[in-house]
């Protein structure tokens, strides 16, 4: 029991004189907390501020019926879709040297201080420089510089379940970092918008081709019909009629014709007959009195 109560005595600390040790120390303890708190403000104030904007695409196919496959076409009517694989495709044309090469061009990034300056070397960095711990950035070409910097501050992404890719740039420069997603974008979207145009000229030449076929099938199949009628004496006449039917109807007027001008003939010659049966004058027939001739 002794040796408990001794090692207790001595695990119990006097606030007292905790409090009292601290209080003689105070001015050290002061001066200590002001150093840190100065050191953290001018490391604070020498930081350089990151501006982040963002950008956002929806990536849809450029495909159309015309210019898929035929097997494609059957197999799914929603195989223009991109599919996970396809977006991330996507992603890599956003990120290739020469789309971000186009966009450094435009935005002028090479006199950018934080992109293009081989000179302006902090001394941590020349330091690091002369030790051979980081490369010179003065051996570096001007576009390998460029890229690098853009990598560091570009991020480009598929949103998780979703046909979107999302761009993130980060910047000192406030206007730049709100510029540059939306440059990259729009030279994206120019991009697919070649793209489009050439796949729309695919489309015109296919169904150009298809057209041609089309014609020289109804022209093969107008010449069929046309040897068979001749064949089987079914030419069309006027009112898109047989020749034959037409034939009869016209012999049928003709015959009709006839007809009329015999009766008519017959009633006149019955006529005259009955006339002079009665002993009438020949002048006086209406067919004598109305003869040209006479």
């Amino acid at each position: 029991m002794s040796r408990v109560e001794s090692r207790s005595q001595d695990a119990d600390i006097d606030i007292g004189k905790l409090f009292g040790a601290l209080w003689r120390r105070k001015l050290r303890i002061l001066v200590v907390a002001f150093l840190l708190t100065g050191l953290a403000y001018l490391a604070l104030s020498n930081m350089t501020p990151q501006y982040t904007a963002n950008a956002r695409i929806l990536i849809e196919s450029s495909e159309s019926v015309f210019t898929r496959p035929q097997s494609e076409t059957s197999q799914s009517p929603d195989s223009s879709r991109l599919d996970k694989e396809g977006v991330t495709s996507q992603v890599e044309i956003l990120t290739s040297t020469d789309l971000l090469m186009q966009v450094a061009d435009e935005l002028d990034l090479e006199d950018k201080g934080e992109f293009g300056g081989a000179g302006d070397m902090s001394s941590l960095k020349a330091g690091l420089v002369a030790l051979g711990l980081i490369e010179d950035p003065a051996l570096v070409s001007s576009e390998k510089r460029i890229l690098d910097a853009i990598h560091e501050r570009l991020q480009v992404y598929a949103v998780p379940d979703s046909r979107v890719i999302g761009i993130t740039f980060k910047s000192s420069d406030r206007q730049l970092a709100a510029r540059f997603p939306n440059a990259l974008a729009e030279a994206y979207l120019a991009l697919e918008s070649k793209s489009q145009l050439e796949s729309t000229g695919r489309a015109a030449s296919y169904l150009a081709d298809e057209i041609d076929e089309l014609q020289e099938s109804v022209s093969k199949a107008e010449a069929a019909v046309a040897d068979f009628r001749a064949s089987s004496d079914l030419l069309l006449g006027q009112n898109s009629s047989s020749l034959a039917t037409q034939q009869l109807a016209e012999l049928s007027t003709e015959l009709t014709r006839v007809r009329a001008e015999r009766s008519n003939a017959e009633a006149r010659a019955n006529n005259i007959q009955s006339a002079l049966e009665r002993g009438a004058s020949i002048d006086s027939l209406p067919d004598v009195v109305q003869s040209q001739l006479i």
